[in-house]
């Protein structure tokens, strides 16, 4: 099992992949295995710090590799979830990026809840919050099934539209949270040169500022070589 700053590097170590950034891994990790503390037993149906399913791994993971390494598990995390939210399909019909961020669920939170409710199971849920439809047998026992308890909630008696709004509402709290300790990892596990050219690549300082910082730090081509998406000559883009 790694430790946490042994995982921390191997998920940052994948780098960006589609809309989404490590932070999305980090959150899903401390949300589904505490950091790759629980659910570890490889002969689990879901396994790993990502607690990903045999199916799904070998389809996204490969031939090779284990669900319970990090960085594996981690790259086949985000190509499912990138899959899972493609504006195709039932996805597009549906309008769900824009029902998902009328609800105030960010790109991340929103693949995460197709990892853990399918890609299907997240439209019927959404919609039938919007349209007040009737959710599904299996969406209905997968929520049920992953809902944290409350104290003087029975939430088998609840209506389908009021049991998705707590489930929202739940992993709206789980996801902020993780976010938090997603923070508290960067600040204990990265290095101070990531940290700078974090900022750098963030935002556009001038000629002068750039060439100082590095020559602080040291050279920023080798730090952003094979990063997806960015062009260490063209300091103008910015990461959004």
């Amino acid at each position: 099992m790694a430790g946490k700053e042994e995982m921390f590097k191997s998920i940052e170590g994948i780098g960006d992949y589609g809309d989404f950034s490590a932070d999305t891994l980090h959150n899903m990790a401390f949300i589904e295995s505490s950091y790759g503390t629980q659910g570890m037993d490889i002969d689990s149906t879901y396994a790993g710090p990502f607690q990903m399913g045999r199916g799904e791994f070998a389809e996204f993971g490969g031939s090779t590799g284990s669900r319970l390494d990090p960085k594996e598990a981690g790259k086949a995390t985000l190509k499912y979830a990138s899959k899972n939210i493609k504006d195709t399909g039932s996805w597009k019909k549906w309008g769900m990026n824009q029902r998902l961020d009328e609800l105030g669920i960010e790109k991340g939170l929103g693949a995460y809840i197709t990892h853990q409710q399918g890609r299907s199971g997240t439209i019927d849920m959404i919609t039938s919050l919007r349209e007040g439809g009737t959710l599904g047998k299996k969406t209905r026992e997968n929520i049920l099934g992953n809902i944290s308890r409350e104290e003087g909630v029975n939430f088998s008696e609840l209506g389908d539209k009021d049991l998705v709004k707590r489930f929202i509402g739940q992993y709206k709290s789980k996801w902020k949270k993780a976010g938090e300790h997603t923070k508290g990892l960067k600040s204990k596990f990265q290095s101070t040169d990531s940290k700078v050219f974090d900022m750098v690549a963030k935002y556009d300082f001038k000629p002068s500022v750039r060439e100082s910082i590095s020559e602080v730090t040291g050279s920023y081509k080798d730090y952003f070589k094979g990063k997806q998406g960015f062009i260490p000559d063209l300091w103008q883009k910015k990461k959004s």
